[in-house]
Parts: structure tokens; C-alpha cells; sequence
């Protein structure tokens, strides 16, 4: 088999790996076991894939023959669906906060941007069209603090997250792209990598922005994750 988009493939020692282990029973997610597969065996390939940023962060993992002992069973046989869910649970929601922290510094350095790029003949923070998009930006900003603060909240006091990941998820993602929005706009053809603006090495942030781009996709889209809250948290109807 093979999968697309895995963080750290060249670099990591196991992946996860879903597998049909039993019969489904009528269920899609029966029969289904989570896989810690070594990635150093000779049946496991990875391959790195190159990103708009210049960056191989991830890549495409080829199986041929793979191998994988009743050993490295994780969250026990029959279980992978539901030990899947957990995982993405952590994934979408766990870190709000610090999301928050390095989305808020980003902020602020765009907002430093915006007072020295040129925008015909005066600062792009003067232009009312700019500000505008950086206003929205920290709104949405200020809103994943609040937010941040109700998930340490249910976590200190030991309850599970569950369906609300998916908010968190939504509202991180979204948030991270507004204030890349708002940077790419300040920009304007100045958006490339390694490209100085007025002096300015941006290409750290210039790769921030576009790495957002993906985070609305990964870890599940925000269209799924608008399914899952208004099924799960809202009980509306499908």
C-alpha cells in the first residue's frame, strides 16, 4: 500500500497504520486494528516531498511486503478506529494555547511588517483596507484565548475533550490563516521566499503563512470538522 502527507517520514522509527485485521461484522469501523509498523524494515519506504516553502517536512510512504508482529497491536485488535479517534482528539485540540501564543507573536511581527512596507508612498499599516484585515485577524485571535482558556479548564479537571477538538481545531486553523491573510495582503507580489521587503529578512514568517495554508486541510478539514460539531456538540441532524 502506500499513503501521502505523513509528518517526519524519513525521520521516524514507526508509523501508525491502520489495518483490517478482522471481519467487519457490518460495520465499517469493526475488525479494524491500529499498527505500530517499523519503518526501518526493508518493506517500508519513505520519500520525502518537496513543499511550496522550499521544505520537505513530509512524505509519501510506500508498504511492499511490510511486516508487523501481534506485538505492536496499539489499543488492542479490533480497536484501531476507536484508538484513531483519541489520537486525532489530541491532535485537533490539545494545544490551543500554545497555538495561541505563537499565532499572537506572528501578529505582532506582521503588525511591525505593515509599518515599514511601502503602500503607494505611505505605510501599509495606514492603509484602511490593511488594517481592516488585521483587525479581523486579531478578533479571531483574542477569541482562540477564551477559548484556550475553557480547554485548560475541562483538562485540569481531568475531562475529555471529545467532539469539542473539533472546535478547537476549527478555531486555531482559521485563526492562523486570517493572520497569514492579512500578512500575504500587506505583502502584495512581495509573498515569495527569501524575498526582503524594506530591509526586512521575511522569509521566516513567509513560510509561516504558507504552512497555514495546509493546517486547514490536516487533521481533518474544516468542512469535516463543521460536520462534527454541528452533529456531535449541537445535535443538529445530519
Amino acid at each position: 500500500g502506500q499513503k501521502i502527507w505523513t509528518t517526519n517520514a524519513m525521520h521516524g522509527d514507526k508509523i501508525f497504520t491502520m489495518a483490517r485485521t478482522g471481519e467487519s461484522g457490518g460495520s465499517k469501523h469493526a475488525g479494524i486494528s491500529m499498527l505500530l509498523v517499523d519503518m526501518k524494515q526493508t518493506g517500508v519506504e519513505a520519500r520525502p516531498l518537496k513543499q511550496m516553502t522550499g521544505a520537505s517536512e513530509f512524505g509519501e510512504v510506500w508498504f511492499t511486503d511490510a511486516l508487523c508482529p501481534t506485538t505492536e497491536v496499539l489499543g488492542g485488535e479490533g480497536n484501531g478506529w476507536a484508538t484513531a479517534m483519541l489520537l486525532l482528539s489530541f491532535e485537533r485540540g490539545s494545544s490551543a494555547i500554545g497555538q495561541y501564543t505563537e499565532f499572537r507573536k506572528m501578529w505582532n511581527e506582521v503588525v511591525s511588517v505593515a509599518r515599514e512596507v511601502d503602500r503607494d508612498g505611505h505605510p501599509a499599516s495606514q492603509d484602511p483596507v490593511m488594517r481592516q484585515k488585521l483587525s479581523e485577524a486579531l478578533v479571531d485571535l483574542e477569541c482562540l484565548k477564551l477559548h484556550s482558556w475553557h480547554i485548560l479548564t475541562q483538562t485540569s479537571k481531568g475531562k475529555d475533550l471529545g467532539f469539542e477538538a473539533s472546535m478547537t481545531k476549527m478555531m486555531w486553523s482559521e485563526a492562523f490563516r486570517r493572520v497569514s491573510d492579512a500578512y500575504e495582503a500587506i505583502l502584495g507580489t512581495g509573498f515569495q521566499v527569501a524575498q526582503p521587503q524594506a530591509d526586512l529578512s521575511l522569509e521566516e514568517l513567509t513560510s509561516m503563512a504558507m504552512w497555514s495554508r495546509s493546517c486547514t486541510i490536516w487533521g481533518g478539514s474544516q468542512q469535516v470538522q463543521r460536520t462534527i460539531v454541528a452533529e456531535r456538540v449541537l445535535g443538529l441532524p445530519r
